[in-house]
């Protein structure tokens, strides 16, 4: 499960084949977004997580998986992880603070500006629908530490699915829906909190968050479960936990993913 500006199962394309001879791996489009069908109603983490819930489950018979999210995905997977923990076996989360967790700065000092941008209703559906490739090829230009992975097939196959109709609204309403995640998110937190093995990454340049993912895990993880920092190389590396990488290195996700199942 992945972010806004790359939210198709197409993004894990690259480590789906690195982790295929020891999983099954499911990368699912989340609700509104890729090629899934524009639903209407709520899009807080809550909801969307029983959405993975119900295909998981349900349609596929699964009553045991491995969750990996990025940005929203991460979200999503704690969604998951929180509000349906039963079949959850562990969760690792790439690049995101989770609203509700008690982050003190999700929106990194207004480095992260579209996060308000996107909350506000109507308004940025009038500013880039049309204008797909100008608005989201900007963050592919400059949101990551290294734009150049991005080829112009990628970009094409990301703009093709945000060019179709209601595509681009539905992952505005993810942001909408930040505040009832929050809520959702701190209110859960009081009641249970999160004892599955959890891998933390965080990006060390361009816009990742580094730290900050590792610290979020023991702010919901449940009281007494072990989280050990060592070093390795220079950056720092928290089992259960949370690694710096680079999301141009899909090998190191995967091994890190081994390591923490």
């Amino acid at each position: 499960m992945d972010a806004l500006e790359r939210t198709t199962w197409y993004c894990w394309r690259r480590v789906i084949p690195l982790l295929e001879n020891d999983f099954h791996v499911i990368a699912p489009d989340l609700r509104g977004l890729g090629d899934s069908s524009r639903a209407s109603g709520d899009h807080d983490s809550r909801m969307v997580a029983g959405d993975i819930d119900v295909l998981l489950r349900e349609r596929l018979g699964l009553d045991r998986f491995h969750v990996i999210g990025h940005d929203w995905g991460g979200i999503v997977g704690y969604g998951l992880a929180a509000h349906f923990p039963g079949p959850v076996a562990s969760l690792t989360v790439v690049d995101v603070a989770i609203p509700g967790d008690g982050s003190p700065d999700i929106s990194q000092g207004g480095r992260r500006w579209h996060h308000a941008l996107h909350q506000t209703a109507d308004l940025p559906e009038k500013l880039v629908v049309g204008r797909e490739e100008i608005y989201l090829g900007w963050f592919y230009d400059h949101y990551g530490h290294r734009p150049d992975v991005i080829t112009e097939d990628e970009r094409a196959e990301y703009l093709r699915t945000y060019t179709d109709s209601g595509a681009l609204r539905a992952g505005f309403e993810y942001y909408r829906a930040r505040e009832r995640t929050a809520e959702d998110n701190a209110r859960r937190a009081g009641e249970y909190r999160v004892g599955i093995p959890v891998l933390a990454l965080g990006g060390a340049a361009g816009w990742g968050r580094g730290d900050q993912v590792a610290e979020l895990v023991r702010r919901f993880r449940a009281p007494g479960r072990p989280v050990l920092t060592i070093h390795q190389d220079h950056p720092p590396v928290s089992l259960v936990f949370g690694r710096r990488h680079g999301a141009a290195r899909p090998g190191r996700i995967c091994r890190n993913v081994r390591k923490s199942q």
